[in-house]
């Protein structure tokens, strides 16, 4: 019966791809066993025609499977063949009254991540111009210069030390140290520089020290705060607060759309046919461009099984008054399920965006090639020649020179 069913997998595998076998027949296959449970409690004579079926001769018994199989089978094909609408589906936001609350959210994201970016751009500015063209080093030596002819004896003031203390701390949770907190430690310690001699007191020696290099972990942990906040920015949204989707994974595809017209001037959506089609002739790269998509259309599929799934046994349980128990268990776990896997394919999402940015700078002048376009010197001329292509595929205007060689 396993060599069967392991054979079966085998056919399908052979001629609808692994594509299949993962998005399609995998997600079906576990709906029909997480439904057996349920048929159960909605048909309590089920266990009797499971019985009635093993006592079946072995012939009829195969027959029976088979056919069990190529149900799920089919089941699983529909499902392969409309992942790209469920995936299109989970981008509008589904229904209009959830899109509408869904694009609010989005755009209550996007603020919050601009203020972020707002509110730590005055410390990066700062942090530049006086800790990066180190402006703070030559005014404490300059200082300290000055605190040699007062010849002060101390101590040091316990404020200063005090803040490098806590500067200190926030350096070994790995946090990042406010401009302001980093300023007035400065000065404080300025101050102490100008009255005492430095070189006869460790303890503002060490001070000073210890200062530099905390001012210095703390520009380049700004620095690495605020690209990250920028990346963030630029990689999950679009760049114009107007085109903000209901969805993550629709601001995150409008994002990647943005950074190829940035990158290159070309409608990547338009093109990627073109792309797809010599990055799939390559050897080398097509293994990992299938693998990403297989791992974006599995937890799609999954997620719409989860709903489809949820919404069918759930109106079914009601109808049939199958008790409250097993009700509200599949209220609350199908969409889970279903939130979980959607989260999974905005992650996979970017993987799947990565590979086809790599596809796209690996393979575009072959695209050009294709189309008998001449080769650009440039990046500046290659915009020209990618501008000049949209307009020309969507709205049919313009001239490109060809090349025939």
């Amino acid at each position: 019966m396993l060599d069967g069913f392991g054979a079966v997998l085998d056919r399908l595998q052979g001629l609808l791809g692994k594509g299949y076998l993962l998005a399609g027949f995998f997600p079906a296959l576990l709906a029909a066993l997480a439904s057996l449970p349920l048929i159960q409690i909605v048909s309590p004579e089920f266990p009797y025609y499971v019985q009635d079926a093993l006592e079946l001769p072995a012939g009829r018994q195969a027959a029976l499977g088979l056919i069990t199989v190529l149900l799920v089978a089919f089941a699983g094909l529909l499902l392969y063949i409309t992942n790209s609408w469920f995936r299109r589906l989970f981008e509008s936001g589904m229904l209009p009254p959830l899109a509408a609350w869904f694009q609010w959210w989005q755009q209550r994201r996007l603020q919050d991540l601009q203020k972020k970016i707002q509110d730590m751009r005055p410390d990066v500015v700062d942090y530049r111009c006086e800790v990066r063209d180190g402006k703070w080093n030559k005014q404490l030596l300059a200082a300290r210069v000055r605190g040699r002819s007062q010849n002060g004896a101390g101590p040091a003031t316990r404020d200063m030390l005090a803040g490098i203390e806590a500067m200190g701390t926030l350096r070994s949770a790995n946090e990042r140290i406010p401009f302001a907190d980093e300023q007035r430690t400065f000065q404080l310690l300025i101050a102490d520089l100008e009255r005492h001699n430095a070189d006869t007191i460790p303890e503002l020696n060490r001070a000073q020290v210890s200062f530099e290099e905390l001012s210095l972990y703390a520009y380049e942990q700004t620095e690495v705060a605020f690209g990250r906040l920028n990346s963030e920015r630029h990689t999950q949204f679009p760049n114009q607060a107007g085109r903000v989707g209901p969805s993550a994974l629709s601001n995150l595809n409008a994002a990647h759309e943005d950074a190829i017209f940035e990158r290159y001037g070309m409608n990547g959506e338009l093109f990627w046919p073109l792309v797809e089609k010599y990055a799939s002739a390559d050897e080398h790269f097509r293994g990992s461009l299938e693998e990403s998509k297989v791992r974006l259309d599995f937890p799609v599929s999954m997620a719409a099984v989860a709903l489809l799934f949820t919404v069918g046994w759930l109106a079914a349980l009601l109808a049939l008054h199958a008790g409250r128990v097993p009700a509200c268990l599949l209220a609350i776990l199908g969409p889970a399920a279903a939130l979980i896997f959607y989260r999974i394919a905005v992650w996979n999402a970017y993987a799947f965006n990565a590979t086809v940015r790599t596809a796209i700078e690996l393979f575009r002048f072959q695209v050009l090639a294709g189309l008998h376009c001449a080769l650009p010197a440039d990046s500046a001329e290659e915009r020209q020649v990618w501008r000049a292509l949209t307009r020309l595929r969507e709205l049919g205007e313009g001239a490109v020179p060809y090349r025939h060689v």
